[in-house]
């Protein structure tokens, strides 16, 4: 059996890596809506020139939804380790 000390160890251990992550996934859920807010708004006109840049402009828009969707997935998942370390 674990100590108490041993056990607070470990959950300061796994709290202190999750935080790293979730900072790491706060800042990609930041650029992807920074980056959607860019390609929906500054790239529109641009992106009606040619079909080549209403396609740029698609994939930028499905980056940015992964990379954000990623981010809550990862949050949600946090969220859950977390509750069950205590």
């Amino acid at each position: 059996m674990q100590s108490a000390q041993e056990k607070m160890v470990e959950v300061t251990t796994a709290s202190s890596k999750t935080r790293g992550q979730s900072l790491t996934w706060s800042i990609i859920a930041v650029a992807s809506v920074i980056m959607a807010l860019l390609a929906i708004f500054t790239l529109s006109n641009w992106a009606e020139a040619t079909p080549l840049h209403h396609s740029i402009q698609h994939v930028l828009l499905f980056i940015a939804g992964v990379g954000f969707g990623g981010s809550l997935v990862s949050g949600i998942r946090k969220e859950k380790v977390s509750n069950d370390a205590r």
